[in-house]
């Protein structure tokens, strides 16, 4: 477009919430005469509310920058999300030049979906209604309950927790309330993406991983985001094996009394890809009378390579 980028995490304090709560912006959007604000519209793996993850909250952690983040996330700690997001952006829309913004609403291929422009007077509105499309489109794994999900990968450019927490229905921090809550007994995550830079916040959602995405690990870089957000627990390193094999044999060995030929198994790519998955044979007679579900294939046992690894075909 020919313009200039201009990124800094210098902010201005630009006043205070009715409730006192510092309201920080960009510093190069303090100086702009318009500002256009630009995000997806998508449920938040942490609460839930009239909006989430949207227009609204980037109003206040990303123009706020880190050290907004950082502050906000410490009131959320006593005070929740909601409140925190609705009395901060309220105050932007009030008191800063936000000439409209602009809604994506991505379907359950991580695709645009809608784009929409939406006059600044009315992004909390809209926001809302968007929200409820986004989560009629929100990718599910349909099967519950699940003694061990599998997940080849997770990463920052999956979800902002690496495994989106409405995907796996948990989370270990107290207060994060994820809007779908699935029966899943043990998730074990056999690596990090190249993407995510070493930044492996909320691994400590997992009950297993490797040794490989352990040494892929950016401690810096994880640390960072999860004290910025005030959520220590998100980064507990769960118990790692050398081989997934090894992983494996001692999660179906913390599930119950219950065989390994007969637990339930899900494997999956990511969280963000959820159009096929592996599912194990004591599920076969399950999926085959669901509608919304075609099985391709036939029984076959999991493949490992020489080292252990198990090989995926997705």
């Amino acid at each position: 477009m020919g313009v200039p980028v201009k990124s800094s995490l210098s902010v201005v304090q630009v006043s205070s919430t009715p409730d006192m709560i510092p309201v920080y912006l960009d510093r190069n959007a303090a100086k702009a005469d318009h500002i256009v604000v630009v995000n997806r519209v998508k449920p938040h793996t942490d609460f839930q509310g009239k909006f989430e993850s949207g227009l609204m909250k980037m109003m206040v952690i990303g123009m706020g920058k880190q050290k907004g983040a950082d502050h906000y996330h410490n009131v959320i700690v006593r005070r929740g999300h909601y409140p925190v997001f609705l009395s901060v952006a309220r105050e932007i829309l009030q008191r800063c030049p936000v000439a409209f913004g602009v809604a994506l609403v991505e379907n359950q291929r991580d695709e645009t979906q809608i784009i929409r422009a939406i006059p600044a007077a009315e992004i909390e509105t809209t926001e809302y209604q968007l929200l409820k499309k986004a989560k009629r489109l929100f990718p599910r794994i349909p099967l519950n309950p699940i003694d061990l999900l599998i997940v080849d990968q997770m990463g920052k450019e999956i979800s902002g927790t690496g495994m989106d927490q409405n995907v796996i229905g948990r989370s270990v921090i107290p207060y994060h309330r994820p809007s779908i809550k699935n029966d899943i007994m043990r998730i074990f995550v056999r690596d990090l993406t190249a993407d995510s830079e070493g930044n492996a916040t909320a691994i400590g959602n997992a009950d297993f991983t490797t040794q490989r995405l352990v040494q892929k690990i950016d401690h810096r870089a994880t640390y960072m985001n999860a004290i910025t957000s005030s959520c220590p627990e998100a980064v507990r390193i769960p118990p790692y094996y050398d081989s997934d094999r090894q992983a494996i044999d001692t999660a179906l060995k913390t599930i119950g009394p219950v065989e390994p030929q007969n637990s339930r198994i899900v494997h999956i790519l990511d969280t963000l890809r959820l159009e096929e998955m592996y599912v194990s044979e004591v599920m076969l007679a399950e999926v085959q009378k669901r509608k919304d579900i075609s099985v391709n294939g036939t029984p076959a046992p999991m493949k490992f390579d020489a080292e252990g690894n198990l090989v995926s075909n997705f």
